[in-house]
C-alpha cells in the first residue's frame, strides 16, 4: 500500500509539474510578444542573433533604375548579405532577423525622381525564414499619402489594408520567393517604403524580437501603373509570379483627412540642439493663438481624423550635446480624449520606451521598454505636464505624442471628435 500511495503522490507531482511548465510557457509567450524565450520557430537553432545593424552598415545600392533609390532606415533588425543572385538589379539579397529589442523591426527604402502625380506599384520580394507576418508601409515625403498592407506569408489570404491603402497583393514566385505589392500615388515624386516583420502572434508591430525570427529580403521596385507614361523597371530575374496563386485586396477610397506635415506651424526653438517635427498621422491639426508653454513651440489643437491607424505627432531632437539620460516633457490640455501615450526612441532605436497616461484621472497607466520615471503633473490653466526619463544615444531623440482609444490601443478608427491641445515638448538632461 505504501508503494501505491507513493506512486499516486508521484503522479500528482508530475501532473502539477506539467501544468506549471505549461503556464510558464504561456506567460512567456504573452510577455514576449507571441513566442517564448526559447526558440520554437522552424529552423531556429544555435545562438540568438543580438547585434543590431545600423543604417551605415547596410550594403551600398547601385543606381540602375529610372529613379533614385537609397536606404531610409533600419530598426530592430540584424541584416546580413547573402551570396545569391540578386532579384532586383543593384540590390543585394539580405537575411533580416528581429533582434531582442522592444519596438519596431523594419527596413525602409527611399525612392526619389519619380513622376509626380503618378500611381505606382511597389513590389517587395521576400522569402519566409521563420517570420510569418509582414507589414508594408508606404508614404510620400510630406506624408500626404500613407498606406499600410498586412500579409500572412504562410496562408497567403487577401492582405488587410489600413489608412489610405487601396490595392495590395501577394503572389507566389519561383524558388520559394513571394512578391508583396502595394499601390500608391507619388504626389511629390517621392516614396518611402518600409517592410516590417510583425510578431509571430499576429499583426503587432511593436514587440521584443527573439533573435531567430526573420526572412530573406530580395529588394524593392517601383513600377508606374498603366497609363502613367513612364518607363517601368525590368522585372527581377528568375522570379515569375504564379498568377493562379495570387490574391488581391481592394478597399473603398479613403479621403485624406489628416493634416500634412508641411501645413503645421514650425518650431522656432533657441535650444542648443536642433528641434523640428518628425511626422504626423491620423490627426487634424490647427494652431491656437495662445501663450506658449514651450518657447518657440506653437500651441496646436489635435483632433482625431476619421482614419484607421495611428493618431500621433512627433518631434525630433537632433545634435544632442552628449549621450545620456534625458527627461522629455510634453504639455497637454485634455479635450474629449482621455488617454495619450508618449513614445520615445533614439537613432537606430537602441533605446525605446513608451508611457501611457490617463488625463481624466491624472495618473500614469504604465510604461514599457526603456521608459523610466513616468509622471503626470498639473500645471496652470488646465495644462498637464507629462514626462518620462530615458537614455538616448547617437545624438538624437524622437518623441511622439499619440491619442489612444478607450482600450488604450494606439491603432484604431478615429471618430473625428476626440481631441487634446498640445503645447510642445522639452528635453532636459537629468544626469
Amino acid at each position: 500500500m505504501a508503494a501505491a500511495s507513493a506512486m499516486r503522490k508521484y503522479r500528482w507531482w508530475a501532473v502539477a509539474a506539467v501544468l506549471l511548465a505549461a503556464w510558464a510557457a504561456w506567460a512567456s509567450y504573452l510577455y514576449g510578444g507571441g513566442y517564448p524565450k526559447t526558440p520554437f520557430l522552424p529552423g531556429a537553432s544555435g545562438a540568438a542573433v543580438t547585434e543590431l545593424t545600423s543604417p551605415a552598415r547596410l550594403p551600398e545600392l547601385s543606381q540602375t533604375s529610372p529613379y533614385a533609390v537609397a536606404w531610409d532606415n533600419i530598426t530592430g533588425l540584424h541584416a546580413q548579405r547573402i551570396e545569391a543572385a540578386p532579384l532586383v538589379s543593384g540590390q543585394p539579397v539580405l537575411k533580416l532577423v528581429a533582434v531582442p529589442t522592444f519596438g519596431w523591426h523594419r527596413l525602409g527604402m527611399r525612392f526619389t525622381h519619380l513622376a509626380p502625380g503618378t500611381d505606382y506599384r511597389i513590389s517587395v520580394w521576400v522569402k519566409p525564414d521563420a517570420a510569418r507576418f509582414v507589414m508594408l508601409e508606404a508614404r510620400d515625403e510630406r506624408q500626404r499619402y500613407l498606406g499600410r498592407a498586412y500579409f500572412d506569408l504562410v496562408k497567403r489570404p487577401a492582405p488587410s489594408l489600413t489608412d489610405q491603402a487601396k490595392t495590395a497583393a501577394i503572389e507566389v514566385a519561383r524558388d520559394g520567393w513571394l512578391r508583396l505589392s502595394l499601390d500608391m500615388p507619388s504626389l511629390d515624386g517621392t516614396a518611402v517604403v518600409y517592410c516590417a516583420i510583425q510578431t509571430p502572434a499576429g499583426f503587432l508591430s511593436e514587440y521584443r524580437g527573439n533573435g531567430y525570427q526573420g526572412l530573406l529580403f530580395g529588394g524593392m521596385t517601383m513600377t508606374p501603373l498603366a497609363g502613367a507614361g513612364a518607363t517601368a523597371p525590368a522585372q527581377p530575374p528568375q522570379t515569375v509570379p504564379a498568377a493562379a496563386e495570387a490574391h488581391s485586396a481592394r478597399a473603398a477610397p479613403v479621403v485624406p483627412a489628416s493634416t500634412p506635415l508641411a501645413e503645421i506651424a514650425p518650431i522656432k526653438s533657441k535650444a542648443d540642439y536642433d528641434i523640428g517635427w518628425d511626422g504626423t498621422e491620423g490627426l487634424n491639426i490647427e494652431e491656437i493663438h495662445a501663450r506658449e508653454m514651450v518657447e518657440g513651440a506653437p500651441i496646436l489643437a489635435l483632433v482625431l481624423a476619421r482614419t484607421d491607424g495611428r493618431h500621433r505627432i512627433g518631434e525630433r531632437f537632433d545634435k544632442l550635446p552628449r549621450d545620456g539620460t534625458y527627461r522629455v516633457t510634453a504639455w497637454v490640455k485634455r479635450g474629449s480624449a482621455a488617454h495619450v501615450m508618449l513614445e520615445a526612441r533614439d537613432r537606430g532605436q537602441t533605446h525605446y520606451g513608451i508611457a501611457l497616461y490617463d488625463l481624466a484621472h491624472r495618473r500614469v497607466k504604465g510604461t514599457r521598454g526603456d521608459a523610466r520615471n513616468a509622471r503626470i503633473q498639473t500645471g496652470a490653466d488646465g495644462w498637464l505636464r507629462l514626462s518620462l526619463d530615458m537614455r538616448y544615444e547617437a545624438g538624437m531623440a524622437v518623441i511622439y505624442l499619440a491619442l489612444l482609444d478607450g482600450r488604450l490601443d494606439a491603432a484604431y478608427l478615429g471618430d473625428g471628435h476626440g481631441s487634446v491641445d498640445f503645447g510642445g515638448m522639452e528635453l532636459v538632461s537629468v544626469e
